[in-house]
């Protein structure tokens, strides 16, 4: 429980971080910096700003001068509102951008020091399959697909889908001989996390899951495995996120609220502490896509007011504004109360 709430916390204050050294740098005056939320244990003042530590440990904030429509405004350069576009844009933008930095800088960090994945040795063959009725035996673990090292059951998985209903060549390991095979793959077509359709290679084996290794890769591997995994989460989230706007995912499959999250990274700890940081970069980058959405409240929603601005050539009324915000927040509020349902049935059932 504590070091969920520590992750979050951590991806927040990463987030708000962000948004206060690209403040700083464009020269709007920050008022207060809090690491953590609620009542003030400790401050004390450094120039023009107030830096905190506050009672409940979950993130932190930033308060700009200038920044809340309600308040009365000077007018002073250094506020917020008084920046160019361009400059509000940064300052908005930078929180999301901190958070995918976050999430690419973990797994540089993770795919040097060692990332544990399943190996490719074979727990179990269906019957009927290619594989079994090539003589792939429980045991075999599979060291070459199609002249391609194969490093752990991803890369496995990788090699053979693309060729449905093709002759591919295996190399296996076993015992100490390597032994080669020329296996049909059976097409089928499959339906993937994004509801959509599409025929795959399959040769009918299981992993062992006993079998674990562990990957490591040279710095600039590991910045370009880094970046592939981004690449790819990004496109998933992205792909994700606009098919259940067009309803081919259900909302009650494919979205956890705080609920399943906790349990989701309550199990990824019990597997180790490697998972759990995977997990956290996955939802560092996820969070900040999320957070570019066009929706009020959100790092998006004030991007759209701006961008609206530079077109109308006049920012829209505070009372707009306020009114959007609140609708944003409704909304938000009525979705995570949504899944959270939702993930009371999935794991109290």
């Amino acid at each position: 429980m504590i070091f969920v709430i520590i992750a979050f916390g951590v991806l927040i204050f990463i987030h708000e971080l962000a948004h206060f050294l690209t403040a700083k740098k464009l020269g709007v005056k920050v008022d207060v910096f809090s690491l953590g939320f609620g009542p003030k244990l400790i401050s004390f003042k450094k120039k023009d700003t107030e830096y905190r530590i506050s009672l409940v440990p979950l993130g932190g904030y930033v308060k700009m001068a200038g920044e809340d429509l309600k308040e009365e405004r000077k007018g002073t350069p250094d506020e917020f509102l008084s920046q160019p576009p361009v400059n509000r844009a940064k300052i908005v933008f930078a929180g999301p951008l901190g958070n995918y930095i976050f999430g690419f800088l973990l797994f540089c960090a993770l795919f040097t020091l060692g990332l544990p994945s399943t190996g490719t040795k074979v727990g179990k063959l269906l019957n009927g399959y290619p594989a079994q009725e090539a003589g792939i035996k429980s045991g075999d673990r599979i060291v070459e697909v199609n002249g391609e090292k194969i490093r752990d059951w991803e890369e496995l998985t990788r090699a053979i889908h693309p060729h449905p209903d093709e002759v591919i060549k295996v190399k296996v390991k076993r015992d100490s001989q390597i032994l080669e095979f020329n296996i049909k793959t059976r097409g089928r077509e499959l339906v993937d996390l994004l509801g959509r359709k599409k025929k795959v290679g399959l040769i009918g084996i299981a992993p062992d899951a006993s079998d674990v290794v562990l990957l490591r890769y040279s710095l600039p591997q590991a910045v370009i495995k880094a970046a592939e995994k981004v690449y790819f989460i990004t496109k998933t989230t992205i792909l994700a996120i606009f098919n259940l706007f067009t309803r081919k995912l259900s909302l009650r499959e494919s979205v956890s609220g705080p609920i399943g999250i906790f349990y989701i990274t309550r199990e990824a700890l019990s597997l180790g502490f490697s998972y759990f940081l995977t997990l956290l970069a996955v939802i560092s980058i996820s969070l900040a896509i999320f957070n570019l959405l066009p929706i009020p409240v959100l790092d998006g929603g004030h991007l759209f007011f701006i961008m609206l601005e530079v077109i109308r050539k006049k920012p829209l009324s505070p009372r707009l504004q306020e009114n959007l915000t609140q609708i944003g927040m409704i909304f938000l509020l009525l979705l995570v109360l949504l899944v959270s349902f939702y993930d009371f049935l999935r794991f109290f059932k």
